[in-house]
């Protein structure tokens, strides 16, 4: 059953080759990553894994796998130890097709797709191919969050005015040394709103 590689459970999809130098593709598409992966993210890593096997040694088999992104071919990864139990074999950092850095847009599903492929090689021995599942990891990093109004702890506050004290509270300790006084404009530490200037922060309180 061909959807048996989309799920990592044992049940595998399958072709069998008895000729020599044939290639047999099987496509794989709707990885879903439009609805996980924020609009603005940055994409740092594409990894491909994949669990198969072969049949018997007895022929010149290749296990290959590789990723499309519009319509142009990646690298094709190359498993030629032709393991006869479910072997998983992972290839990080997958290069984006054509070249270049990843965006969101490349993994969206009318983009994006893998393939897994049956290769043999000069030997017409009847090899079966089996996949249990191709896995595509993606590591990113979302846009940071605009400051809005509806985003801050005072809703009501005017933000047209130029000049206001606003309240940060750090989700980390902050080590600020020599300890500064009310008063004192801390060193290293500044505000950006709306992509402005960068201004100064004035120490208020804190422990």
């Amino acid at each position: 059953t061909p959807t048996n590689v989309q799920a990592d459970d044992g049940s595998t999809a399958s072709v069998t080759i008895a000729a020599k130098n044939t290639d047999f593709d099987r496509e794989n598409t709707n990885y879903g990553f439009d609805s996980v992966i924020p609009a603005g993210s940055t994409i740092n890593r594409v990894d491909l894994e994949v669990e198969h096997r072969v049949s018997t040694t007895a022929g010149i088999a290749r296990l290959q796998n590789l990723a499309y992104v519009s319509g142009v071919a990646g690298a094709v990864n190359s498993d030629t130890a032709e393991p006869t139990v479910l072997t998983a074999r992972a290839y990080a950092s997958y290069a984006r097709p054509g070249g270049g850095a990843w965006t969101r847009t490349d993994l969206l599903d009318a983009n994006f797709k893998t393939r897994v492929r049956a290769s043999s090689g000069n030997n017409a021995t009847s090899v079966g191919y089996f996949w249990d599942y191709i896995r595509v990891t993606v590591d990113y990093t979302p846009p940071p969050a605009e400051l809005t109004a509806a985003s801050m702890a005072d809703g009501d506050r005017n933000w047209v005015t130029p000049s206001q004290d606003i309240a940060l509270t750090f989700s980390e300790a902050v080590d600020i040394t020599p300890a500064p006084s009310v008063g004192d404009t801390v060193a290293g530490l500044t505000v950006q709103v709306n992509g402005g200037a960068e201004s100064a922060l004035t120490y208020v309180s804190g422990n």
